[in-house]
């Protein structure tokens, strides 16, 4: 007597559950890979909120300051500028700014455009205030100062001196 022999998958089989077995791992990589993602999103949304305060500046010019320049107070970058936009009517340039959540900005700080280096790169400076009354999310600085451009410091000095030339008393 012979002993049966277990059965032989046919190859055709052997591929199907080859192919099963992919879609399986496939489904489960794409799965993970979902779930990072959106982690990653919640994440960055939620780490956002919690250190980033929402301030506004609007000013008549910008002379290049763009979303992703520094925003500096005493030298140290607390924050970035987040947008920037055409108002209108008033035709005021608003400076959208995000720093570091747990700064205390006094209320009647002024925001001020000056150039970071000789690129002409720019950055927003806080100039500190003495109020007691802090700047909360959604505010707007009450003082802002647009950057000095080089030809107008120029004529402002020339004529400065032409003026004071004049004035002299010949001796």
């Amino acid at each position: 007597m012979t002993t049966p022999k277990p059965p032989q998958h046919s190859a055709a089989a052997r591929a199907r559950q080859q192919r099963l077995r992919h879609r399986i791992y496939g489904s489960f990589i794409l799965l993970l890979f979902s779930l990072l993602l959106a982690h990653s999103y919640r994440v960055d949304q939620t780490d956002t909120a919690n250190r980033a305060l929402l301030l506004f500046a609007d000013f008549l010019k910008v002379q290049g300051l763009r979303p992703g320049n520094p925003v500096t107070l005493g030298g140290i970058a607390i924050g970035k500028v987040t947008h920037v936009s055409l108002q209108k009517p008033s035709m005021n340039v608003r400076v959208q700014i995000a720093v570091a959540n747990d700064l205390q900005i006094p209320a009647d700080s002024a925001a001020v455009i000056r150039t970071r280096d000789l690129s002409g790169s720019m950055s927003l400076v806080i100039e500190p205030g003495g109020e007691d009354d802090n700047l909360q999310e959604g505010d707007f600085f009450s003082f802002t100062r647009e950057p000095i451009e080089l030809p107008q410091l120029i004529t402002t000095i020339v004529e400065r001196a032409e003026r004071n030339i004049s004035r002299k008393p010949d001796l």
